[in-house]
C-alpha cells in the first residue's frame, strides 16, 4: 500500500463509521486517485437493499460460462464474499440471472457496467426495472448497476491489479430521480389524457360514419366493399389509443417494474406501427385528390397509392412486431439497434417524404379548387407534415439520449406529444357529411370539457380586451365580427336565385354525347369542362343555359327539386345512369324535372363562397 493511501486511512476509516445515507460504491481503500470516492450504485428493482464492506473483483464475460441461464463463473479469483464488477455482460442471461450466478459463487454483491452507456454520457440505473416473464420477480440476490464514466478511474485501477475495498451501498441515481420527478408525472398523465381524448373522438367519429351508412342501402353490399378510407383509419385510432392509454397507464418507461421488457418494447412497438398506419391512410386519402384533380373518393380506387398503402402497413407492422417478438425471448443488442433505427428514423422519415410529397401534388394539381376549399385541404395537410416532422425530430434525438434521464424525458415529451397531436388532428379532418350525419355525430365529456374551457378562455379574454378599449377610448365593435366564423353562411340571407337553378337528366345525356367521350371519365374532369364552357362570363352553365331548349323540347334549365350529390372521382356517365334509375323509380317526368348538379349550377368566379350555401340548398331540395 502507498504513503498515500496510509495517509488517507484515517478518512476511509471515519467514512466507514457514517451511515449508509450516501449511498453508492465508497471506496475505503485502494489507490489514491479513487480512495474516498463515492460512484453510484442503482438497485435493481428484484435486489433486496444490501450494506457489504469487502474487497472489489472485476470480471468480464470470459470468467462466465454461459451454456445456460443462470451463467457459472469459473474465473480464478475467487469472490466469495466480494464485490463482484461485471463488465459488458452478455445479454443472452437478464440481470437477474447474472445476480444469481454471483451469488452461486457466494459472492456478496453484483454490479452491472456497461461501457456503452457510459461512453454515451448515460447514468446508472437505466435498467433497473428490466426483467422477463418467468422471472421472480421482486425475489432475487443483491444487484447495482453502476454504468456511469465516472466510474472510469475505478476499473482502470481494478484492471491494473490494485486492491480496493469498498462499502457498498445502494444509492439514488438520476433515473430514479426523474421517475419520481412531478415533470415525469405530468408528462404521464398529459401523454394518458391525450390517448383518452384521442380515443373518444375516433369512436365518436366512427360511430357517427357507421350509423350514417346503416341510413343508406348498404346492405346488400359485403362488409369488405363497405370498408372506406375514413372508417378504416377511425377503427385503427381507436385500437392506436387504446394501446396508447395502456402504454401510458401501465409504465411507460420501465419506471415502476410493472411491466416486462418484452411487453414494454411490444406496446411501444404498436403505439408507433399503428400511428403510422393512420398517418398513411391520411396522407393517402389526399394523394388520392391530388392524383384526381379533385374531391378524393373515400375508396382507394388508383392502383398506385392503394399497393404504396398495403406494402408500407404490412411492412411498418411486420418489422415492429417481429422486433417486438425477439424481446421475449433474448435481449439482443443487434436487434435493439435495428428496431430503434426503424421506429424513430426509417420509418417517420418515410412519412415525412411522404407528406412533404402529398403536399407539394396538393398545391399544384389542386390550384382550381375554391380558395377557401384548398385553403382548409391544404391546412390539414401543413399541419400533419409539421407535426410528422417535429416526432421525427423527437425520435432522431430520443436515440442519442436513450441512457440520459432528463434528455430522453425532453425527448419523449417532444416525441409523444407531437405523434398524439397529429391523431387528434388526423381524426378530427374525418366527418360524415350525409344529410344529418354532421349534425348526428356525438361528443364525448372530453371533448364537452375542453370546449367550454376554450369559450371561456376566449370570451374572458374578449371581454378584457373590449374593457381595454373602452378605457383607452377605442372602440368595441370589432368583437362580434372577430368571434364570427368567416365561413359560415348567414341564417338570415336567402338562398340566391342562381343558386335555385336546376338542369334536366336530358340535357345532362346530350352534354355526354359532346363532351364525354367515354364511361371512365370521372366527374371532376366533366368539372374542368364545364368550367371552360362557362368562361369569363361570371354565370354557371345553368344560367346560361335557361334559354336553351333541349331535344325534347323542354327548356334546359329551370327551379330545381332535386339535389343530386355524387363522387368527383367516381365515373360521370354511371351517375347520370343512376339519375336515370332514380326517375323512374320514382315517376318523374325527365323532361320537366331539374336537378341541381353542383358543376352545372355553381358560379366559377364566386364558388368559394357558394360552397357555404350547399347545405342550405341540399335542405331545401333533398335527395
Amino acid at each position: 500500500m502507498s504513503r498515500q493511501s496510509n495517509a488517507l486511512a484515517p478518512l476511509a476509516s471515519l467514512l466507514l463509521l457514517l451511515p449508509g445515507a450516501l449511498g453508492g460504491l465508497l471506496i475505503l481503500d485502494g489507490p489514491a486517485s479513487i480512495v474516498g470516492r463515492d460512484f453510484v450504485l442503482a438497485r435493481y428493482f428484484f435486489a433486496p437493499t444490501f450494506d457489504v464492506t469487502s474487497a472489489v473483483i472485476i470480471t468480464d464475460n470470459a470468467d462466465w460460462d454461459y451454456g445456460s441461464c443462470p451463467p457459472r463463473y469459473t474465473g480464478s479469483v475467487d469472490v466469495a464474499g466480494a464485490v463482484v464488477v461485471h463488465t459488458n455482460p452478455n445479454r443472452v442471461c437478464t440481470f437477474q440471472s447474472h445476480a444469481k450466478g454471483a451469488a452461486a459463487a457466494r459472492a456478496a454483491l453484483w454490479v452491472n457496467f456497461n461501457s456503452d452507456t457510459a461512453s454515451a454520457d448515460g447514468r446508472a440505473g437505466r435498467t433497473r426495472n428490466y426483467w422477463r416473464i418467468g422471472e421472480d420477480g421482486a425475489r432475487g440476490p443483491p444487484a447495482a448497476d453502476a454504468s456511469e464514466a465516472a466510474a472510469y478511474p475505478l476499473l482502470d485501477a481494478l484492471r491494473e491489479g490494485a486492491r480496493v475495498r469498498a462499502r457498498a451501498t445502494p444509492s439514488m441515481s438520476e433515473w430514479e430521480r426523474m421517475h419520481t420527478s412531478p415533470f415525469y408525472y405530468l408528462f404521464q398523465a398529459v401523454c394518458a389524457l391525450g390517448a383518452f381524448a384521442c380515443l373518444e373522438l375516433a369512436a365518436c367519429r366512427l360511430y357517427a360514419f357507421v350509423r350514417s351508412r346503416s341510413t343508406a342501402d348498404a346492405s346488400a353490399q359485403p362488409v369488405a366493399c363497405r370498408l372506406t378510407i375514413p372508417t378504416s383509419m377511425l377503427a385503427t385510432e381507436v385500437l392506436l389509443n387504446v394501446t396508447r392509454a395502456i402504454y401510458f397507464l401501465l409504465d411507460p418507461d420501465w419506471a415502476y417494474a410493472r411491466q416486462d421488457f418484452g411487453t414494454g418494447v411490444l406496446l411501444m412497438g404498436m403505439v408507433v406501427a399503428l400511428g403510422t398506419c393512420t398517418t398513411a391512410m391520411f396522407l393517402v386519402y389526399y394523394a388520392q385528390a391530388a392524383g384526381t384533380a379533385g374531391v378524393a373518393s373515400a375508396r382507394l380506387h388508383l392502383r398506385g397509392p392503394r399497393a404504396a398503402l398495403l406494402c408500407f402497413v404490412t411492412l411498418a407492422l411486420a418489422v415492429e412486431l417481429a422486433g417486438s417478438a425477439i424481446f421475449f425471448v433474448v435481449d439482443n443488442q443487434l436487434v435493439f439497434l435495428f428496431k430503434t433505427v426503424s421506429t424513430f428514423l426509417a420509418v417517420p422519415l418515410v412519412l415525412v417524404t411522404l407528406a412533404v410529397v402529398v403536399l407539394c401534388q396538393s398545391s399544384l394539381r389542386l390550384r382550381h379548387l375554391p380558395e377557401a376549399v384548398l385553403g382548409r385541404l391544404l391546412q390539414r395537410l401543413r399541419l400533419s407534415t409539421a407535426l410528422c416532422t417535429i416526432a421525427l425530430l423527437g425520435g432522431a434525438t430520443t436515440m442519442v439520449s436513450t441512457w440520459h434521464p432528463w434528455r430522453s424525458l425532453a425527448c419523449n415529451w417532444v416525441l409523444h406529444t407531437a405523434s398524439i397531436a397529429s391523431s387528434y388532428a388526423q381524426i378530427d379532418a374525418f366527418t360524415p357529411v350525409a344529410s344529418g350525419a354532421a349534425k348526428g355525430v356525438p361528443r364525448g365529456p372530453l371533448r364537452v370539457a375542453a370546449e367550454a374551457l376554450a369559450t371561456l378562455a376566449v370570451r374572458t379574454w374578449a371581454a378584457c380586451c373590449c374593457c381595454c378599449a373602452s378605457k383607452t377610448g377605442g372602440g368595441t365593435r370589432v368583437w362580434p365580427g372577430a368571434l364570427r366564423d368567416p365561413m359560415r353562411a348567414p341564417e338570415s340571407q336567402p338562398l340566391p336565385s342562381h343558386l335555385r337553378l336546376g338542369v334536366t337528366v336530358t340535357f345532362l345525356h346530350e352534354f355526354c354525347a359532346r363532351f364525354v367521350p367515354s364511361e371512365a371519365t370521372a366527374s371532376y374532369e366533366v368539372a374542368l369542362k364545364v368550367h371552360a364552357l362557362a368562361g369569363a362570363s361570371g354565370r354557371s352553365l345553368a344560367e346560361q343555359c335557361r334559354d336553351t331548349v333541349t331535344a325534347d323540347g323542354h327548356a334546359a334549365a329551370g327551379p330545381a327539386v332535386v339535389f343530386v350529390s355524387h363522387a368527383h372521382a367516381c365515373s360521370f356517365r354511371r351517375m347520370v345512369d343512376a339519375v336515370d334509375h332514380y326517375m323512374s323509380v320514382h315517376n318523374l317526368n325527365p323532361a320537366t324535372t331539374y336537378l341541381w348538379v353542383d358543376s352545372f349550377c355553381m358560379r366559377l368566379a364566386t364558388q368559394a363562397r357558394e360552397v357555404l350555401w350547399i347545405g342550405r340548398g341540399e335542405r331545401s331540395l333533398g335527395h
